[in-house]
């Protein structure tokens, strides 16, 4: 039986955990400034030489019924994909897929049913037409695996993820009336050849890419211009599949034929996911903007790398770009995607087009770049290429030691005087590095910069490609620092080490219940480390000397008592995510460090389960995780749902919910239908997101938005639906009170009030929507639970805590709030109305907090000066008030100044310290609570007319590198200075 992806993905990225393969090395910056400058080219429409649609052997069409399955191969035998043969010398093989034949590797997908090409330099696999589909990609014909290949051997484990073809028309004066469609394969086939190569062709046409669809559709009526649904374009598709014998370098050629009596505009381009085990870079020549776009302009390749691999995707006789839409990088031919290209009536001359791409893979990032210099004549319109023997010496002081495994990063000025890197090399066992550089002809000048573990990167310096001398590069000289963290009984726990250097993260480790290894440049540093909100901050001076190890045994005492609630991050992403490079070991590491005891695993279209990475680890002690998704249509919105049951076995993707074409209510019904019994709302005004779309009235409880079809829905389909049980009141640090400037983008604490005086105990949660570093856990939700222990956590837990909003949330406060015993979403009986409400606020004394608002019904009847601020015990009191009728009582307590520098930093009016779910008040004793309806808030916003601060908060820019490694200590990221490899969403 094959094995599911999700069984080789956590397995893949467990063992990343332990040898240390993940991520190595610093990236350069690729995003440079904005230009309006666009260099283009006439676009070369010669069609390929393809061989003939009959010409076929293996046969599959969109029953996923094996019409003629050839079991032929070249000589030997091998194991994995070639466990019926190895391809010949001379001679490159395709045939589908049978039984456990596969590629391996953290990211493989393919599988019985697939299609494989291979020679002896590379092998790829393309998904063949079947359900369920293996891949976030709706439609199959596109490539899903790509290995370098020796012989008849992996080179290295598989560690592309995937790729689709999109197409569509442009409207350049109204982007958001364009139509972008993917490619659906209807057929995929072997089609036999007489030169040695391998050819498979998926034959289809265009169908829905509904995540940029709706996109589309969302940003027309935010635009004042609705639309529908885009229509088939009326086209064929035919995309052939060519790999030499003697090339690793896959051509992918892209047939467009219009089979409509009109003319069509149509524009081809690659979607590109690239794998969370991999970084990706791209020399760029300008960028573009415009129309809410940002089109990076005049790029040779794109390549996505780890110390093992390396995948490098162009375009030939092309002015290659890429735009972002919806999170989605697709490569374009610019010339298309501005001037259009237009195919005349069926059967008419220029009825038809072929764009080609070529794919290529190899051991790193320079040997996968390499091939293309036989088949691309220019790297650029204009601009050739060659490959320059250069030599480049990588050595550290005092003694001028060489550096193995360095990375080399060459870089070339753009048109913009910017440095963008050309390609990417790393150094043999001598520190050396001794080949072709990619040198793109031309006057500009080049510059090399290295990074080494622990050793920081060089001064840049720049050379000449193909000069005699030999390229210096200089790094520091290292020591290794053993950091192990204690709790204040002696018991070792994880914990995030950050290292500073003028007030900027150098260095990032998570250390995890085991002594964490860390190589350090010789120098001087500030350390800090962190446990989350409820441990002390260590902060102090480290000096380290070079060749001098040292070590550290730290206590961080607990100082926060949260007894009787766990924390929980409720919206948190890993490398399943397709927009997510941190792989589910990291994340599992990262939230024990910060101690989050609760997270919901919310990728993408994909629910995989995290928790037997986190059992291998060794973490569930610390963390546990719960099963999730978040289902993600741009309309009507994303929403988180869960738990679910495990369904891995059957699909790849764990069956993910199907929401495509559904209106509110029937996305949620689809989660509820898969099994989920807790939706939540994900992110409602952040920006104008849904609720701002629909026009929802607070004080109606109903969407002013009257005819669903300007949203592309059907007519009769439901724009508002009450069936979700918690909101993210806090999706990171955003101002929870309406803007006057912006009432239809702001205001999620009064929509959640708003909600709760119509009667829907709606719970208000705090998450981060992680998908890079160093956010988990705030804000977090601490939600009331019979155990302290996350050993002892069951998902019940969470559920029960959720329906029954038993929570509060928090970005740096935690608080005991009761009436008479009742405390988060109970019931409980005043008569006559005279409340007394038990307060108590708690925080690190670092942690400010200035201001204590209590609200009844969405009103202010209290706010008071905290007691304490700097204290552990902020505030400690009874505050009493009158109610005349039942009300919902919420308690939020403010702060002021930024937090301690080991936690994510924002301004903090507006973003409570601590927001409580209600406690729910009988006043009129018939054993029930009324909600008051519809109304109007009254409340002050936090330090209006109090407040100590003067002019705006100077938030410290986000500084360091997100590039990850891995080794058998735990994970820790190097210090890039140059930019951010994976960036926070």
């Amino acid at each position: 039986m094959h094995a599911s992806r999700s069984h080789r993905l956590l397995r893949g990225f467990t063992l990343l955990v332990a040898l240390g393969l993940l991520g190595q090395g610093c990236a350069d910056d690729t995003a440079n400034d904005e230009g309006s400058d666009v260099v283009a080219s006439e676009d070369a429409d010669a069609a390929p030489d393809v061989s003939d649609v009959s010409d076929v052997s293996d046969v599959q069409d969109a029953t996923g019924t094996d019409a003629d399955a050839d079991a032929s191969a070249g000589p030997g035998t091998g194991e994995g994909v070639f466990a019926r043969g190895c391809p010949a010398p001379d001679a490159a093989v395709a045939r589908e897929l049978i039984g456990d034949e596969a590629l391996t590797g953290p990211n493989a997908l393919g599988g019985a049913g697939d299609f494989l090409l291979a020679n002896t330099h590379a092998a790829y696999v393309i998904q063949g037409v079947y359900e369920p589909r293996r891949t976030y990609w709706y439609y199959g014909g596109q490539p899903i695996d790509a290995a370098p290949v020796s012989g008849c051997e992996q080179a290295a484990p598989e560690r592309f993820d995937e790729m689709g073809v999109i197409l569509g028309t442009l409207d350049l004066g109204a982007f958001e009336q364009s139509v972008l469609r993917g490619f659906r394969a209807e057929r995929v086939e072997v089609v036999e050849t007489s030169d040695g190569s391998a050819h498979i062709r998926a034959t289809g046409t265009d169908d829905f890419f509904w995540l940029i669809e709706l996109e589309l559709v969302r940003r027309a009526f935010s635009a004042g211009s609705p639309r529908g649904l885009s229509e088939p374009m009326g086209i064929e598709v035919v995309v052939d599949y060519v790999l030499p014998a003697d090339s690793p370098a896959l051509r992918m050629e892209v047939t467009v034929r219009n089979v409509a009596d009109r003319s069509v505009s149509v524009v081809a381009g690659l979607v590109n996911f690239f794998a969370d085990t991999t970084r990706g870079t791209f020399y760029n020549e300008d960028r573009l903007a415009f129309g809410g776009l940002n089109l990076a302009l005049g790029i040779p390749w794109l390549v996505s790398f780890a110390p093992d691999y390396g995948l490098a995707v162009a375009m030939r006789n092309a002015q290659a770009g890429t735009i972002n839409i919806a999170g989605v990088d697709a490569l374009v031919n610019v010339t298309q995607f501005l001037e259009g290209a237009r195919l005349r009536p069926a059967g008419a001359d220029g009825a038809e087009r072929t764009d080609t791409y070529f794919v290529s893979v190899g051991t790193s990032a320079n040997a996968a770049v390499v091939p293309f210099l036989d088949v691309l004549e220019e790297a650029l319109p204009g601009v050739g290429w060659s490959l320059a023997p250069t030599r480049f010496e990588v050595r550290a002081a005092p003694d001028e030691r060489a550096v193995a495994g360095a990375e080399i990063v060459v870089e070339r000025q753009n048109l913009d005087g910017d440095w963008s890197a050309v390609d990417t090399l790393r150094t043999n066992a001598d520190g050396q590095f001794e080949g072709g550089i990619v040198a793109l002809d031309g006057t500009r000048e080049h510059r090399a910069r290295a990074f080494a573990e622990g050793r920081g990167t060089s001064a840049p310096v720049r050379f000449t490609p193909g000069q005699a001398d030999p390229v210096q590069l200089a790094l520091a000289d290292t020591a290794t620092i053993t950091i192990a963290v204690t709790d204040d009984t002696g018991a070792a726990m994880p914990a995030k080490v950050l290292l500073w250097q003028a007030g900027q993260i150098v260095d990032r480790a998570y250390v995890g219940p085991f002594a964490l290894e860390l190589p350090v440049a010789a120098g001087s540093y500030e350390l800090t480390v962190s446990r989350g909100f409820e441990y002390e901050v260590y902060d102090a001076p480290l000096v380290v000397e070079g060749g001098v190890d040292a070590s550290l045994e730290i206590a961080l005492a607990r100082v926060v008592d949260t007894s009787g609630s766990l924390s929980m991050d409720g919206h948190v992403h890993a490398g399943p995510s397709p927009d997510s490079p941190i792989p589910v070991p990291v994340r599992a590491l990262t939230l024990a460090a910060e101690n989050v005891e609760v997270a919901v695993s919310t990728d993408h279209e994909a629910i995989l389960p995290w928790a037997p990475v986190f059992e291998e680890l060794g973490l569930t002690p610390w963390v546990r995780t719960v099963l999730g998704e978040e289902v993600t249509p741009p309309l009507p919105e994303h929403s988180n749902a869960y738990p679910f049951p495990d369904r891995s076995d059957e699909a790849a993707r764990g069956v993910q919910v199907d929401w495509f074409g559904k209106d509110i209510a029937g996305v949620f019904a689809a989660s509820r239908e898969r099994g989920a019994q807790v939706v939540a709302l994900n992110h409602p005004r952040n920006g104008c997101n849904y609720m701002c779309l629909i026009g929802y009235d607070r004080i109606t409880g109903e969407p002013t938005l009257e005819d669903p079809t300007l949203l592309a829905f059907e007519p009769n389909a439901t724009l508002w639906s009450w069936d979700f049980d918690t909101v993210e009141y806090l999706n990171g640090h955003r101002d929870v009170f309406v803007d006057p400037a912006a009432p239809n983008e702001t205001g999620t604490f009064d929509d959640w009030m708003s909600f709760l005086n119509h009667g829907q105990r709606i719970t208000a949660t705090g998450v981060t929507d992680v998908h890079g570093l160093d956010a988990q856990g705030s804000p977090r939700t601490y939600f009331l639970a019979p155990t302290d222990a996350p050993a002892e956590f069951e998902d019940q837990m969470l559920v029960d805590a959720m329906l029954g909003g038993r929570a509060q949330v928090s970005t740096g406060a935690f608080a005991r709030v009761s009436i008479e015993g009742a405390s988060f979403g109970d019931t409980v009986q005043v008569p006559g109305g005279e409340v007394a409400l038990n307060v108590r606020i708690d925080a690190l004394p670092e942690i400010n907090v200035s201001q204590v608002q209590v609200f009844a019904n969405c009103d202010q009847v209290a706010l008071l000066d905290a007691t304490a601020p700097d204290a552990v015990t902020k505030f400690d009191d009874t505050i009493a008030f009158t109610l005349e009728a039942d009300a919902h009582v919420v308690v939020v307590a403010h702060g002021e100044g930024l937090l301690p520098r080991p936690f994510p930093q924002f301004d903090p009016r507006g973003v409570p310290r601590v927001t409580t779910n209600p406690i729910y008040v009988d006043v009129d004793g018939d054993g029930l609570w009324t909600a008051p309806g519809g109304r109007a808030c009254t409340y002050d916003r936090p330090f209006d007319g109090k407040s100590h601060l003067h002019g705006p908060i100077q938030i410290p820019e986000a500084v360091g590198s997100d590039a990850l490694y891995a080794n058998d200590a735990g994970a820790h990221a190097c210090p890039c200075s140059a930019g951010h490899v994976h960036e926070e969403h």
